[in-house]
């Protein structure tokens, strides 16, 4: 990686960071002045979000072996396979953790429903 590509994907990053920082720090006063009267934790819980996610994407950025916005380097066939298998793998996972992660919290509040709605329907006279 050439010094100008590295500089750029700095410049990306801490633009990033200013960026999710910010938003961050915005969400969290807003949350804390309307919802939780004026604590500091949603600000602080902001802040650390934004960064949390900025410090992400600039590692991801940064360990990347080529540029995402600028000329993109051809890849190997053998490279795109493994990483078309990786991304397949990924999106099962996500599903399979989406799937129970809705069927847990269908199983955990139909009996709430059921109840409020026999208990809301018209009983025979």
């Amino acid at each position: 990686m050439s010094e100008k590509e590295l500089g750029q994907k700095w410049d990306r990053c801490l633009a990033d960071s200013a960026i999710k920082l910010g938003t961050g720090l915005g969400l969290g006063i807003v949350f804390s002045v309307v919802f939780f009267k004026r604590r500091t934790w949603p600000i602080a819980f902001g802040t650390g979000l934004g960064l949390g996610m900025a410090y992400s994407n600039c590692q991801n950025d940064l360990r990347s072996h080529y540029v995402l916005h600028s000329k993109v380097a051809k890849l190997s066939v053998n490279s795109e396979r493994r990483l078309a298998h990786r991304q397949r793998k990924r999106a099962l996972k996500a599903s399979l953790t989406l799937g129970v992660l809705l069927g847990l919290f269908f199983s955990a509040w139909l009996p709430f429903f059921i109840i409020n709605m026999a208990q809301v329907s018209p009983k025979n006279s």
